[in-house]
């Protein structure tokens, strides 16, 4: 099996686009890491540094991941099912995910995981949350709860 090798590229705005495209296509590219916001400190990493590879998504050892914490949307949209007695409105949760800090995009998203996962279901008047969705939440989200 041929032996990755890792390179960093440092790409003007203007041009983001197009070089993405073609390394995107390129025979031979394994992986493409994109570290938009140089200046943060995503996920463990320095600025400028070389991310490490964790595995297919999930929760690392060190509780990041995409489903860590209280603070993925999916965890913020399921705690929030589960406190509504009657169906929530998409337009309820997707104000909710942006109140929390995350795009009014992302609820699309969300939306599209929780029904691929039968988590949640979607009816007439609004989502509600299916026994699955509330194991996953007592068992893979940890809500931070407000003191």
């Amino acid at each position: 099996m041929p032996k990755p090798i890792m390179m960093m590229l440092e790409i003007e705005e203007i041009a983001f686009g197009a070089v993405w495209r073609k390394v995107k296509n390129m025979e031979g590219v394994a992986r493409i890491h994109l570290d938009a916001e140089p200046d943060e400190k995503p996920n463990g990493i320095k600025p400028g540094g070389v991310p490490r590879y964790r595995g297919g998504g999930g929760i690392a050892k060190n509780g990041k991941g995409s489903d860590a914490g209280g603070d993925s949307a999916k965890c913020i949209v399921l705690a929030a099912l589960d406190e509504a007695e009657l169906p929530v409105a998409s337009s309820y949760l997707t104000d909710l995910l942006e109140a929390k800090g995350k795009s009014r995009k992302t609820f699309a998203n969300v939306s599209h995981v929780m029904r691929r996962d039968k988590l949640a279901r979607k009816i007439k008047k609004g989502w509600v949350l299916t026994p699955a969705g509330r194991k996953y939440l007592q068992t893979e989200c940890r809500i931070a709860t407000d003191e």
